[in-house]
């Protein structure tokens, strides 16, 4: 069988050979705001690498048999042969690699999604894949990628004036959610949004959530939501809990925060209510258990339109039942906290249990963290801080308003946030290791490891495929950073080195996604501290380095 497939990397070709039946294939690599291309990356040779997404399917990367196939060419000049047959596997990604002269050196990448040759498997004559390239460790715009064989445009929220405050969480099938937010009106003037919107990477668009007649699909909640958490199921569908909302008080409209939730269905592109909470919370922490249910802890009430007061309460959704179960609805923690995170420990080494950490209440940040066993359905309890200097299960200082993602091994990193009322920015980093070097079990310990390269609040930590952190944009005591961090993890630190690039407008208050290629989607948030700012529109991709 001689299946002939030729791919065009700008105006390079590669030549894919196979079965009998003759096919073009042409891979456009595109960045129209950046204009970034082959030539301005100074690649000099072309590596293209098929790999797979499945971890049964021969090319995925841990398959030590086998692993991932690839052809690497000189960028001028010449043709690289590779089967056509490898594009049809289950869940195929193709990453084309600019190299430097040790055809070692990555500096560019164009990385597309998964799946994309599955409606075309019989092959058709003409297809055209379009990828961004962008430098790696740097920035690049998002791009609308069009089929025509065209440059496009710069890719931009759909909802006008942009949003902040929203939620955005991953789908099953790799495209994004965004929900809710906030929009500015003018000075001090904003309106919270009812409505949502989905980015697809593989076209590189945003589209607003739209009904038959083009009016606006509205999520359930009837004054809007913002502040709230945004939870995929294992049904791959969304929870959408708590938040805040306009609502009237007396003779004006003041925020509150919310005490019903709502599902997405990606297959209707609709949402339906739930049973309400029981309590309305917003600036709380959502983590799925290894049950399939989802923990809400912590969170504020608001009093007046502002943050009153704090909930040292926690509550689990059933997503069998569709509700909030009564006798779920008030888990005591050992303290109130808001502004904080919850992480879920390895479920294999730790039963499905949950730590939350830090956060704020009336006194300030805190440094406690509170641990959430499943198997009772409860919390372990107030967890003494240890002394003596030594390292225990509390953080070296309080902290809120900071980010935390699971590392690879299981352990927690946590960065940045305030660390007193009203306090500035902290720049520190530290790692919750939830078995220290003595071997004993749960509560575990912090270690202070390293810092960022600028202090932070409310930045945003993405683990990347090489198991390194991304922490980006935030605020500072001058306002909004640009500077994002790539922190390279070790057993014993952690290592902050500022990006090549940096973010063009700086922002905070945005989120932050890992897609299912491995790049890092950061969408809306504010670029100032200005009352009058409006909140961001555009929308950034960060080009990780390949893991393999």
């Amino acid at each position: 069988m001689n299946i002939r497939r030729i791919i065009y990397l700008g105006l390079f070709p590669l030549l894919l050979v196979g079965c009998s039946e003759s096919v073009d294939l042409s891979i456009n690599l595109v960045n129209p705001c950046d204009r970034v291309v082959l030539g301005q990356i100074g690649c000099q040779y072309v590596q293209v690498v098929v790999s797979s997404l499945d971890p049964n399917d021969p090319l995925h990367p841990g398959n030590t048999d086998y692993g991932p196939l690839r052809t690497t060419c000189e960028a001028g000049s010449g043709q690289c042969q590779i089967n056509a047959g490898d594009l049809l596997g289950p869940a195929r990604v193709v990453d084309v690699r600019c190299m430097q002269a040790d055809q070692t050196t990555v500096i560019g990448r164009a990385t597309s999604g998964s799946l994309l040759f599955a409606t075309q498997a019989g092959g058709v004559a003409g297809l055209t894949l379009n990828l961004v390239m962008g430098p790696v460790n740097g920035l690049v715009n998002t791009t609308v990628l069009s089929q025509d064989d065209s440059l496009g445009d710069c890719s931009a929220l759909q909802q006008s004036g942009g949003r902040y405050g929203h939620a955005s969480v991953v789908l099953d099938d790799g495209r994004v959610l965004i929900t809710g937010g906030i929009r500015r009106l003018g000075p001090s003037v904003e309106e919270i949004l009812k409505t949502a919107e989905i980015f697809d990477p593989a076209t590189g668009k945003h589209r607003l959530l739209t009904r038959s007649d083009g009016t606006p699909v509205l999520m359930q909640s009837p004054s809007g939501r913002a502040f709230h958490t945004a939870t995929l199921l294992r049904d791959g569908r969304v929870l959408l809990a708590g938040g805040i909302g306009m609502m009237t008080e007396g003779t004006s409209e003041v925020k509150k925060a919310l005490q019903h939730s709502e599902i997405f269905d990606p297959r209707t592109e609709s949402f339906t209510g739930t049973a309400v909470m029981g309590t309305g919370r917003a600036h709380h922490a959502a983590t799925m258990l290894a049950t399939g249910e989802v923990l809400l802890s912590g969170g504020a009430a608001y009093v007046s339109g502002q943050v009153g007061s704090y909930y040292n309460t926690a509550l689990v959704y059933d997503p069998v039942s569709n509700t909030w179960p009564e006798a779920k609805r008030n888990l005591p923690m050992s303290t109130a906290r808001a502004f904080h995170k919850a992480e879920a420990l390895d479920s294999s080494s730790y039963g499905g249990k949950v730590i939350v950490i830090g956060g704020e209440n009336e006194t300030g940040p805190v440094n406690t963290i509170d641990i959430y066993n499943p198997q009772t359905g409860g919390f372990l309890g107030a967890i003494a801080c240890g002394g003596g200097g030594q390292p225990g299960p509390c953080m070296s200082k309080s902290r809120s308003r900071f980010c935390a993602v699971r590392l690879q091994d299981g352990r927690i990193a946590v960065a940045g946030g305030i660390t007193e009322k009203n306090g500035q920015p902290d720049i520190t980093m530290e790692v919750y290791n939830p078995v220290p070097p003595t071997g004993t079990s749960l509560p575990g310990r912090f270690e202070s490891l390293s810092s960022m390269t600028v202090a932070r609040e409310s930045p945003t930590c993405s683990l990347l495929d090489t198991g390194n952190i991304l922490i980006a944009g935030g605020l500072t005591a001058g306002g909004p950073t640009s500077v994002v961090d790539v922190v390279q993890v070790f057993p014993d630190s952690l290592n902050a080195v500022a990006g090549p690039e940096s973010l063009n407008p700086p922002r905070w208050m945005h989120t932050a996604n890992v897609l299912r290629n491995g790049w890092v989607f950061l969408s809306g948030g504010l670029p100032s501290q200005d009352a009058g700012a409006n909140a961001l529109n555009g929308s950034v991709l960060f080009v990780p380095p390949p893991s393999f």
